[in-house]
Parts: C-alpha cells; structure tokens; sequence
C-alpha cells in the first residue's frame, strides 16, 4: 500500500503574536521548506522529501511504499529564500540539518548568520508510525522549536553610537 503523509505548517507561528497585522505573511521571495526523513527501527534513513508551500496555512502531502514495522519521521520546516541555489544551499535559512542517514547522527546546526525577523524560526516534529500491511494516512503538524525576540529600540544618536534597547523579551513559548 502507498502510505499517504500530510505535513501542515500552520503551527509553526501559532505560539508567537503579531507586533502588526502583517508580521507573519510570507512576500514573494520567501517560501516555508518542508523536510521529512523516515527513518526504520535499526535508524536507517529508508524515505525523504523535500516541498515548498508559500504560506502558514498551506499543507503538503507525500506518500511512499513502506514495508510493514515501525518508523520513526522527523519534520522540520523553515522559511528562506523562494529560490535557494541548491539543495544544500545554506543561505536558504539559519539552520542547517546535517547527518539525515541516520537518525542517530540527525543533526540541527545553526549556519552562524545573525537572525532576522521572524525569517529564522524553525519547526521539528516527531512522529512514530506503525505499518501493519493496511493503507496508512498520517498527519504531521510542525511546532516549533525556536524562539522570536522582540527588541524595542529607545534611542539611537545621529552619529549611530548609542544604542539602548528599551525591552527584550521573548514572544513565543517555546
């Protein structure tokens, strides 16, 4: 059987507020990347894929042969440039997701550029799924596993030496 899997992103912004009505809306050169590795129980990477959607409320769907066992997903989602150079290209965003071949070297790094706005959230997900010789559909909603900052700038002088930063906090739960 094909094993249907729908991966939603319109949970990766939930925990965050809006400083203003259009804070969140994604302009034209920017697109959500949308990654999935299915790994089997030995943690071998046996499926991937790789989508864009182009907003929050947007889903995709995949589906793979999968022989009958336990498998383990991992999502993850983030936003950058609607036309990244390559796979690989690290410019696409701040994170990095190295080590897919095995789900004991899967590994999240950050590409050391200085985040900014709310461009730089990243989501991951989870998720365990069984496959016992019927047709499968899985749901995966992407939560996210960074933070925004807000930072309220007070006073800057003509000559740009002096800085004060009002308030700092952090808007999102997580």
């Amino acid at each position: 059987y094909q094993n249907e899997i729908e991966i939603k992103v319109d949970q990766l912004m939930s925990s965050f507020r809006e400083s203003y009505d259009d804070d969140f809306e994604i302009n034209e050169y920017h697109s959500i990347r949308v990654q999935s590795y299915i790994y089997n129980e030995a943690g071998e990477l046996v499926a991937s894929t790789k989508n864009y959607v182009q907003n929050y409320s947007a889903s995709t769907k995949f589906s793979h042969k999968l022989q009958d066992g336990k498998y383990t997903i991992m999502t993850f989602a983030v936003e950058g440039e609607s036309s990244p150079k390559s796979d690989n290209d690290v410019t696409f965003s701040s994170w990095n997701i190295k080590g897919t071949n095995n789900l004991n070297d899967l590994e999240i790094t950050s590409s050391g550029k200085i985040a900014a706005w709310f461009y730089e959230v990243m989501g991951a997900t989870k998720t365990e799924l069984v496959i016992d010789g019927t047709q499968t559909k899985t749901s995966i909603s992407v939560k996210p596993i960074t933070c925004l900052l807000y930072f309220d700038i007070d006073y800057i002088n003509e000559s740009g030496q002096y800085l004060r930063a009002e308030t700092l906090e952090i808007i999102g739960e997580r």
